[in-house]
């Protein structure tokens, strides 16, 4: 006797789990998930779409190294991904790689050697690219024109510099006041690894330059005044001070007629960059800001050494929160001032001054930034141990030197990273790179307390191998893309209001994921994902820039076809007239491939000095390595009238399947000791190897018949192993319980 019941399974918004939840029928999550699920992506909706391939874009100049990817924005439709290799950035945009007039690749030096690239992190503001390392002096990249790119070092003249000098046996003089100068100093003021960094020298003596005062009269041409803290010269001799005192920061203004000129000097400190270090007591300097004069007349202490060298260290985290540049460095963390992207002068703590600052953790351990990101109007800092808020006073107060403060929030912990910013929060990664977490923050409201979760917990195979980054695409489908130490790839597709977060595995043919990048698009609706590969291609380590194609649309949903389809890796499209053989193919050489022709399959070929030839004449042809889609339910019980089916003995004979736009597929019963092949059953008739017109696509309910043996499990697995699209709407498995 057999008891029968249908398992309706509508939805796949759980993605796949791992096997620590294959027992917990009990949670919702259970009831819209799967055990295993290939490259496939979840939809907002709850379908289970075939993921793109990917197209070959170029390779990398020196293919022995590995290479960098740089997402740059400029606007809705001038965007790049930078590729950094072998000392030379080249452009990838719109799919395609900027060329010179001779067609090379073009390139612009790059100072990073590939060392150096696994910590990059840029940040982007208008038509520059600010790039910290952690290892060397930061960069800018600047895009000119299209085809005209610099890389020179990121130099303010105005800092940052460290923490004053305390200590008055240490003191330092100049020479002079502009220019080339030298700086001489008492009891070893100076270290080599200052050479190039910025210093700052104060005022030695205010009492040597008289304040500004209203009822002066005569005053000499070229003397000196001080007010509020700034120094201003005398322009015209023997003039009355005037009523108006000079408040100025550049330039002369006059005090009124037949009044004194007044020009701005200096705000009581100037800046300097070390050129050459002599010795221990002596360097040479650039004066970058006018020095007090009467540095030249007196040693001062009152100096600040530079805050990046090679000793103490460089940036490592580079972010842009509007309108202030942020870089950081273990525990510190310098803001530029408001609006200008080069201004590190702490000044007089106005609000659009620069701000520099330090992160304490509660129990007075110092703390490592590993990333900062804004989002919703904050700055959020991620460290080793603890996730932090960087605001004003208020939630929506402007950051400011005297109100900025840092908040600690969470307890999560980071791993270095480049976190990425979604719906108001941020998506990053645990320190141990096995666990994902999402931190949103709401400002309007009065605790401001991050709400986080950790996604991964319910796939943490997934994240066994450790992830190595991620990017995310918002658009068409929201989807996080990351990248693990072993070279798999695996998305998750995230919409909390909907209630999707569903995780996917990407296995690929001969693929090594190194990089990935996202770069938003306006124009087109789909944001573009590139992705550095390292293949072995004739027995030689190849690696290339590949763009992952488009989600599948047809190009007349009355009249679907798969025109336009991309299901193949490292994939070209070759179009010609009657086509007998492709001979583009050199990047795949050895290599077994799929033939899309027409909307419809050939046989599989190796090619063979970068050639295949074609089963039959073709005007419309993709190559490219092939890609295996595949789902496994997860096994289902239910209850009878003598009780649940758990550990019965269950089968199943017929399913239903509810696909979208499918031109393949095919459904067979799990077994997991027997892999025959003989038990697949196509949902679609194509007649696979058939050369004629397009064939349609299906979008319907699927009454299929399969064959399966009696088991403890009953599990639905369904495949595509070509190039046809295929969106999976439902998956319903008929059970038969077998009872005594």
């Amino acid at each position: 006797m057999t008891v029968r019941s249908s398992i309706d399974r509508v939805t796949f918004a759980g993605g796949e789990i791992g096997p620590q939840l294959a027992a917990r029928a009990d949670l919702a999550k259970y009831q819209i998930a799967v055990e295993a699920m290939e490259n496939f992506i979840v939809l907002k909706g709850g379908g289970a779409t075939r993921a793109p391939g990917t197209r070959f874009v170029l390779e990398l100049k020196d293919q022995s190294q590995r290479g960098k990817l740089i997402p740059f924005r400029r606007t809705s439709s001038d965007y790049y991904a930078l590729v950094i290799n072998a000392g030379v950035s080249r452009f990838v945009r719109q799919g395609g790689f900027l060329q010179n007039p001779d067609t090379s690749p073009y390139e612009a030096s790059v100072p990073w050697a590939e060392a150096d690239l696994a910590t990059l992190r840029a940040a982007q503001a208008g038509n520059q690219i600010f790039v910290a390392s952690g290892t060397r002096v930061p960069q800018t990249i600047t895009r000119v024109a299209t085809l005209n790119w610099t890389c020179a070092d990121y130099a303010p003249a105005s800092g940052p510099v460290d923490t004053q000098n305390f200590d008055t046996s240490i003191t330092v003089q100049a020479n002079g006041v502009t220019s080339t100068i030298t700086l001489s100093g008492t009891n070893s003021p100076f270290t080599a690894d200052m050479v190039g960094g910025v210093m700052r020298l104060d005022d030695r003596d205010l009492s040597t330059t008289p304040e500004w005062s209203a009822v002066e009269t005569a005053i000499a041409l070229l003397a000196e005044r001080r007010w509020n803290g700034n120094v201003y010269q005398a322009q015209v001799n023997n003039v009355d001070a005037g009523p108006n005192a000079p408040v100025h920061t550049e330039g002369d203004v006059s005090a009124g007629a037949s009044k004194q000129t007044w020009r701005f000097l200096h705000p009581g400190y100037g800046f300097v960059r070390i050129t050459s270090f002599v010795n221990a007591n002596q360097v040479l300097a650039t004066v970058l800001t006018r020095l007090p004069s009467n540095l030249t007349t007196g040693a001062t202490y009152r100096w600040y050494a530079p805050a990046w060298t090679s000793g103490k260290g460089y940036p490592e985290v580079v972010a842009y929160n509007y309108p202030r540049l942020g870089w950081y460095r273990g525990n510190i963390g310098w803001l530029t001032g408001e609006d200008d992207v080069q201004n590190f002068d702490l000044a007089k703590a106005d609000d659009t001054d620069a701000i520099a600052f330090r992160v304490i953790a509660p129990d007075g351990s110092l703390v490592e930034i590993k990333w900062a990101l804004p989002s919703s109007g904050i700055l959020m800092l991620g460290t080793s141990d603890i996730e932090w808020v960087l605001r004003g006073p208020g939630a929506f107060d402007a950051l400011t030197p005297k109100t900025a403060r840092p908040f600690a929030m969470g307890s999560d912990g980071s791993a270095p990273q480049i976190a990425n910013a979604i719906d108001g929060g941020v998506m990053f990664l645990g320190r141990t790179q096995k666990r994902l977490h999402y931190t949103k923050v709401d400002p309007a409201s009065q605790s401001q307390q991050l709400a986080s979760q950790e996604l991964s917990v319910t796939a943490e195979h997934i994240f066994s191998p450790g992830v190595v980054g991620a990017c995310w695409q918002r658009d068409p489908n929201r989807v996080l893309w990351m990248w693990f130490a072993d070279g798999s790839i695996a998305s998750l597709t995230f919409m909390p209001e909907q209630q999707v977060a569903a995780f996917c595995r990407h296995p690929r043919t001969n693929a090594f994921v190194e990089d990935m990048c996202c770069i938003p698009s306006v124009s087109s609706g789909t944001d573009e994902v590139y992705l550095i590969v390292r293949r072995t291609i004739n027995g030689q380590t190849k690696r290339y820039v590949e763009q992952m194609a488009d989600y599948f649309q047809p190009q007349d949903v009355k009249a679907p076809t798969a025109a336009g389809a991309w299901f193949l890796d490292c994939a070209l499209h070759i179009t010609g007239s009657g086509l007998t053989q492709i001979t583009q193919l050199a990047h795949l050489e050895g290599q077994e491939v799929a033939v899309f022709a027409e909307g419809a399959m050939q046989k599989r070929k190796t090619v063979s000095g970068g050639t295949i030839a074609l089963d039959r004449p073709s005007d419309d042809v993709l190559v490219g390595l092939p890609v295996r889609g595949y789902i496994r339910d997860l096994p289902r019980n239910f209850n009878t009238q003598t009780g649940g089916t758990a550990g019965e003995q269950k089968t199943v004979h017929e399913a239903l399947v509810q696909l979208l736009y499918a031109g393949g597929g095919s459904l067979r019963v799990y077994n997991s000791e027997e892999d025959n092949p003989e038990l697949w059953e196509p949902a679609i008739e194509t007649g696979a190897y058939d050369y004629s017109a397009m064939p349609p696509l299906v979008s319907k309910k699927l009454k299929l018949t399969v064959e399966g043996a009696w088991a403890e499990e009953a599990q639905l697995e369904f495949e595509c192993d070509d190039a046809l699209p295929c969106t999976v709407l439902a998956l319903s498995p008929k059970i038969e319980v077998a009872e005594d």
